[in-house]
């Protein structure tokens, strides 16, 4: 799994030096491609849709997207 390897620090970057990390959020996708694809698109949000993404408060993340597209 994933989450694994993070944690061996097989991968260079962010993680590697931050251990020992802990799974917070996670999501099931049909091809690593989407998988891919979200993970770009999540690592572009600030800190607090992040947290509402793990709290699973989609209403806030709804706000916050809009919030964004305003400014």
């Amino acid at each position: 799994m994933r989450i694994a390897q993070h944690e061996a620090g097989t991968f260079p970057g962010y993680t590697k030096s931050r251990r020992p990390i802990k799974l917070v959020w996670s999501q099931e996708f049909g091809t690593r491609m989407e998988a891919l694809e979200a993970e770009r698109q999540i690592k572009g949000w600030g800190r607090a849709k992040k947290l509402a993404l793990i709290r699973e408060d989609w209403s806030l993340i709804s706000t916050l997207a809009r919030s964004k597209e305003e400014k």
